[in-house]
């Protein structure tokens, strides 16, 4: 799942957002998993099973040397402002 976001990121980072969008669904097929192309994952970020089940918000920020396990869900509470932002190790 992360190789397949990676792969939209990079279109996405390049204003090919249409393209970006056809890994994400290629990656809800795939594992279930929402991992939209406009997050900013870093290097060496790992996800437990494969990704299975995870969510992310479009907006949020993942640091470096990051683990995140299956069935996890990344967004932001709708009465409360700002995405998640997680920090490098």
């Amino acid at each position: 799942a992360i190789l397949i976001y990676r792969a939209g990121n990079w279109f996405h980072r390049r204003h090919m957002e249409r393209i970006g969008l056809a890994f994400t669904f290629l990656n809800r097929i795939l594992f279930a998993t929402v991992i939209p192309s406009s997050a900013a994952i870093g290097k060496h970020c790992t996800l437990g099973y494969a990704g299975l089940g995870i969510v992310i918000h479009r907006s949020a920020t993942i640091g470096d040397r990051v683990h995140i396990c299956q069935n996890v869900t990344i967004g932001r509470h709708p009465s409360r402002p700002g995405v998640p932002r997680i920090d490098d190790d």
